[in-house]
């Protein structure tokens, strides 16, 4: 990677921007693409578990393109590989627009994922992590928390754009398309790269093997937590929309509980960056766990009644709490148990984790497909989550034990 002479990004510098990226990037093109579900399968006339294969390809992409992020940044620098996601996010959104069948969605995820592995946690993670050496989990959260607020203004910009006419969400992916262009241009002007990419000597790093990092049972352990944590909340947040509607909530109403939802993400991203920085992992991730482990049964439970409602409106608030597991707590996680020589390909092989749940969240259709509801889907979701809580409690301290 070559040396650039510029003066670094400040601290704030570094936070600004990645918060803009992933205002966009994370809030436009992922947090949001739950809108297109009804709207795409009826237009097109596909069923849901079909549909869900597009979101299987862009995650299989992300986990393998963040399983080499370690090797890529080291090669190519923060800045070229922003503007290659840009780029393929760019791609994505025209080639749906044009969309008359699955095959052209199918290859509109394909690009959608190489765009999310440079735009989203793993390069902010990079980029916090290399310029702001204190209150890292502060800044994440602020970074990372502007997912929330650009995906509650993604649902109000795009819904009414996708429900004006049966193939409304064409028109929507071509807005989309439209905005990521203009933040390319911002991210080119504005974004510099830092002077010097740490340890870029490591012959780790050049060999770029990723069982040198993988070398401990609690590590792998810690990933396979990180993978089912990963399948259990995206494929709760991509069901939630379809699963209110299912269960006789008016549109509006589902609007507003998800707006809502994506509102509350962004708080809680920044508060738990916060709480990381003053009390800890364990504490977090308690936060976060217990979360998951108390609004998935509301979720379950929400009908028309006022009080089937109102469990809507906990699920939106409490569930918001644990998106943090699928984003900022990752980068902690991984400073946590690495080196900072390991750092980069650590994270990329954690997000990689974490995206190959993604990839596998169609069960949950498919489960939809069988029984008629995703019920059973979020019985499972709750057992499984309170095992990952007592074994990331054991990670924790396996981890502690070995660092002494």
């Amino acid at each position: 990677m070559k040396t650039n002479n510029k003066r670094p990004l400040s601290v704030w510098g570094a936070v600004i921007l990645s918060s803009l990226m992933i205002f966009i990037s994370l809030g436009f093109c992922s947090s949001a693409i739950s809108i297109y579900t009804v709207p795409v399968t009826e237009a097109l006339g596909i069923s849901r578990s079909a549909y869900a294969t597009t979101s299987s390809i862009r995650f299989i992409t992300t986990t393998l393109t963040n399983i080499f992020f370690g090797l890529l940044v080291h090669k190519f620098g923060t800045k070229r590989l922003m503007l290659l996601g840009f780029g393929s996010l760019i791609t994505s959104s025209v080639i749906c627009s044009f969309a008359n069948g699955l095959p052209a969605l199918l290859v509109g995820s394909l690009f959608l994922g190489i765009g999310i592995s440079f735009t989203s946690t793993t390069m902010v993670g990079t980029i916090i992590n290399r310029h702001c050496k204190k209150n890292t989990g502060t800044y994440l959260g602020i970074a990372l928390a502007m997912n929330g607020i650009g995906a509650a203004i993604a649902r109000m910009l795009l819904t009414p754009i996708i429900n004006a006419h049966p193939m409304g969400f064409k028109d929507s992916y071509r807005v989309v398309a439209l905005i990521m262009a203009a933040l390319a241009v911002v991210m080119l002007i504005f974004f510099r790269e830092s002077d010097k990419e740490p340890n870029t000597e490591a012959p780790e790093i050049k060999k770029h093997n990723p069982s040198k990092v993988l070398n401990r049972p609690y590590i792998i352990i810690a990933l396979v937590c990180v993978y089912f944590t990963g399948l259990i909340l995206q494929s709760l947040n991509i069901i939630a929309d379809p699963h209110l509607k299912d269960n006789g909530i008016s549109l509006a109403l589902v609007t507003t509980v998800m707006s809502l939802h994506s509102i509350a993400i962004s708080a809680s991203k920044a508060s738990i960056g916060f709480i990381y920085d003053r009390t800890g992992l364990r504490t977090s991730l308690i936060v976060c766990y217990g979360a998951v482990i108390i609004s998935t049964p509301a979720l379950l439970l929400v009908s028309p009644s006022g009080v089937g409602i109102s469990l809507g409106f906990v699920y939106s608030l409490v569930s918001a709490i644990a998106i943090p597991l699928q984003t900022v707590m990752i980068p902690i996680i991984v400073k946590e148990l690495f080196s900072e020589k390991d750092f980069n390909k650590a994270l990329g092989i954690f997000v990689a984790a974490n995206n190959a749940g993604y990839a596998t969240t169609p069960v949950a259709d498919f489960i939809f497909d069988a029984t008629g509801s995703y019920d059973a889907w979020m019985i499972i979701c709750f057992v499984l989550m309170i095992a990952i809580a007592v074994a990331m409690n054991t990670v924790i301290s396996s981890a502690r034990k070995a660092n002494k």
